[in-house]
C-alpha cells in the first residue's frame, strides 16, 4: 500500500500528525495484500475554521484499490481519535472487501 497524499484541512501538518498516520495505516497493510495497486489517500483537519467545541476533527481515508473506491471517514473531539476510528472503518471495509473477492 502507498500513501499517496496527507492532506491537512485548517490545520498545521505537523511530523508528529503524519507519523500517527502512517502507523495507523501499517496495520492496515496486512490486510491489502494481494491487491496491487493499492494507493491511499488521507485528509486530515478541522471541518471548519470557527467552530471551537464538540467534534472539530475529522479523517478521512480514500483507498484506491483494483476496481473499487474504499471510503472512511470520521469526526471526533480528538484529531487522534478520529484517525483511530477512521482507521478502524477502513481495516473493516477492507477485510470485507476481500472476503467478497474469496467467495
Amino acid at each position: 500500500m502507498r500513501i499517496t497524499q496527507i492532506v491537512g484541512t485548517h490545520l498545521d501538518l505537523t511530523d508528529a500528525i503524519k507519523d500517527y498516520v502512517e502507523k495507523r495505516l501499517a496495520k492496515i497493510e496486512k490486510f491489502t495484500s494481494g491487491l496491487e495497486p493499492c494507493d491511499v489517500a488521507v485528509d486530515v483537519g478541522k471541518t471548519t475554521t470557527g467552530q471551537q467545541k464538540g467534534k472539530i476533527f475529522r479523517a478521512e481515508f480514500n483507498l484506491n484499490v483494483p476496481g473499487k473506491l474504499i471510503r472512511a471517514e470520521d469526526t471526533e473531539e480528538d484529531l487522534y481519535a478520529a484517525i483511530d476510528q477512521a482507521a478502524e472503518i477502513l481495516s473493516r471495509q477492507v477485510k470485507e472487501y476481500k472476503d467478497k473477492l474469496k467467495g
